[in-house]
C-alpha cells in the first residue's frame, strides 16, 4: 500500500479559492486517486517503457516499499547452423557367405601295387635235412648258444674218401652222435661238392668240436672235402660267399668275423687249398653281396 496524507485531517476547505489552496486540494485529489487504484487487489502496476539496466527498479513518489519488476521477456531466435550429415549407415551387418570350396573325391582303385624291393644280387636254396634223410638230433646234448651269434667260420671235412653227398653226411653224423657223444652233426651248414647246400644242426644251439676253442656264437659251415690234398670245386666257391651273406644279413653277424678253424684252433682246417680265399677273399665277396642287395632264399 502507498502511504500518504489522504486522511480528510488536511484537505483544505474548498471556499478559500486561493490558488495554491486548489493545487494544494487537486494535489491532494491525485493522490487520494493513486492511493485508492493502488489499493484495488486487481490493479497492475505500470510497468516502465525501459527496464533499468542495473539495479532495483526505481519506487514512485511517496512509496516506501519496492516495486515488482516483471523481467522483459527476451526471445532468442536460434541462428540457422548448416548440418552436413554423414552419410547414412546400414546397422543391419553384412551377410559373409562362407567361401565356395570344391572337394574332389578321388575314386579308390582296385589295383593293388606290388611293394617295391631291391633286387636280391643272388638266390640261394637250403636242402632240409630231409634231403640228406639225417637222423634225428639226441637233444638233451644240445645247448643253446649264450648270446647272439657273431662269427661265420668255415671249415672242411678233411676225410673225404670218394664218397660224397648224402650218404657220406650221415656217416659224419653217425660218428659224432655215437663216438664223439655229441647231440648232432657237429656243423649248422653243408656245402657239398657239386655246391649243393644243405641244412644240419640246428642254429640255435652251438656246435661242436675236438679241438681246443670254443664254438659258442659261431655259424658253422662244413664244406665237402680235404683241402689239404684237393681245391675246392668252383660251384662250392660260389655258393660259400653267398651262403654266408645270407646269414650274415638275416642273424645280423658281423662280416669282421668271418675266418677259418685254424683262426681259433691249432690245426690246418679249412685246408691249405681253401683258407687262403677264406682270408684274403672271402669278407670281400660277402660284403658286395649285401651290398648290391643281398640274398634271398628260393
Amino acid at each position: 500500500m502507498i502511504e500518504g496524507p489522504h486522511d480528510g485531517d488536511h484537505v483544505p476547505a474548498a471556499s478559500t479559492g486561493s490558488v495554491i489552496t486548489r493545487r494544494v486540494f487537486l494535489r491532494s485529489i491525485g493522490l487520494a486517486v493513486v492511493a485508492a487504484a493502488c489499493a484495488r487487489p486487481d490493479a497492475e502496476p505500470r510497468v516502465p517503457s525501459v527496464a533499468p539496466t542495473t539495479g532495483a527498479a526505481p519506487r514512485a513518489a511517496g512509496s516506501s516499499a519496492p516495486a515488482t519488476t516483471r523481467p522483459s521477456a527476451t526471445t532468442t531466435t536460434p541462428t540457422a547452423t548448416a548440418t552436413t550429415s554423414p552419410p547414412p549407415t546400414s546397422t543391419t551387418p553384412a551377410t559373409t557367405h562362407p567361401p565356395t570350396t570344391t572337394t574332389t573325391t578321388a575314386t579308390p582303385t582296385t589295383t593293388t601295387s606290388p611293394p617295391t624291393t631291391a633286387t636280391p644280387a643272388a638266390t640261394l636254396t637250403i636242402n632240409p635235412r630231409s634231403a640228406w634223410d639225417a637222423s634225428q638230433p639226441v637233444e638233451p646234448r644240445l645247448v643253446p648258444h649264450s648270446g647272439p651269434l657273431r662269427y661265420l667260420t668255415v671249415h672242411h671235412a678233411g676225410d673225404q674218401s670218394g664218397v660224397t653227398g648224402p650218404e657220406r653226411f650221415r656217416s659224419w653224423q653217425a660218428f659224432h652222435i655215437d663216438d664223439r657223444g655229441w647231440g648232432d652233426l657237429a656243423y649248422h651248414f653243408i656245402i657239398g661238392i657239386d655246391g649243393t647246400v644243405y641244412a644240419a644242426r640246428d642254429i640255435a644251439y652251438r656246435g661242436d668240436t675236438a679241438t681246443t676253442y670254443d664254438p659258442d656264437t659261431h655259424f658253422l659251415v662244413v664244406v665237402e672235402g680235404n683241402f689239404d690234398s684237393g681245391a675246392p670245386t668252383e660251384s662250392q666257391l660260389e655258393r660259400l660267399p653267398v651262403l654266408l651273406a645270407w646269414a650274415a644279413a638275416s642273424f645280423a653277424i658281423p662280416t669282421g668275423g668271418i675266418g677259418g678253424h685254424l683262426d681259433y684252433a691249432v690245426t690246418t682246417c679249412p685246408g691249405a687249398e681253401l683258407y687262403p680265399y677264406v682270408r684274403d677273399g672271402l669278407r670281400a665277396d660277402v660284403d658286395a653281396l649285401i651290398a648290391a642287395g643281398g640274398v634271398a632264399l628260393r
